[in-house]
């Protein structure tokens, strides 16, 4: 889904791409292996050095920084693209630091944010019930649950907002897992993957289910 989002942008002649946050470097590579120039970053030495094995076995080549993404927006000059893939999530001022990085975007480029959604968290939980529900009622991410869960989902219709006010035109809007994480292990199990992939994607874009998904990603250009 992600790539279908950003194939025009990756199709277009090498740009200069920063990816705030590579993690393991997947939407890196695969930019990177069009010809785009790539600069990664990452707070993570473990997976900043994956991602630089990754590259080598693929004899691609990118510059690399361990570096918190707030930090490396006062270093880059501006880029055609940025990727800023599930960061936002993990952030004690999340559209304060989304300003920052949004800041190295230049005109006519893209901004490319994929995030933990806050309504499918509130609905998943509602759905499992127990204790979870007090938890809701007070705002409280974190349970007695086993899964690390990002401490500051976001709204999509105020990242869009958000997105307005800054002077961008959303380009794509596309729900990811937008049924699979609602489905327990046995519906999974029972359940043809590629038909599970089929209905996905026929509702990842429709705003009443997109907007339901575990993540969110919304690719939007910068206006002059």
């Amino acid at each position: 889904m992600l790539q279908e989002d950003l194939a025009t942008i990756h199709a277009q002649a090498p740009l200069e791409v920063w990816d705030a946050g590579c993690g393991l470097g997947q939407m890196s590579e695969w930019f990177a292996q069009r010809g785009h120039y790539l600069t990664c970053c990452d707070i993570s030495y473990k997976m900043l050095e994956k991602t630089k094995v990754r590259f080598s076995k693929a004899g691609l080549e990118a510059t690399f920084y361990q570096a918190p993404a707030q930090e490396m927006a006062e270093r880059l000059p501006q880029q055609d693209l940025v990727l800023f893939h599930a960061v936002l999530e993990w952030l004690a001022k999340p559209l304060e630091t989304l300003e920052v990085v949004s800041g190295r975007v230049k005109e006519g480029g893209s901004l490319s944010l994929l995030f933990f959604n806050h309504h499918s968290i509130v609905f998943r939980n509602a759905l499992l019930g127990e204790w979870r529900l007090k938890n809701l009622l007070n705002n409280q991410w974190y349970g007695r649950g086993k899964r690390l869960t990002p401490p500051h989902p976001q709204r999509p219709e105020v990242i869009v907002q958000w997105l307005q006010d800054h002077g961008y035109t959303i380009q794509a809007h596309t729900g990811i897992r937008v049924f699979h994480d609602y489905m327990d292990k046995e519906a999974i199990a029972k359940t043809d993957q590629e038909e599970l992939l089929a209905v996905e994607y026929q509702y990842c874009r429709e705003p009443i289910f997109r907007d339901m998904a575990r993540y969110v990603h919304i690719l939007a250009q910068k206006q002059g």
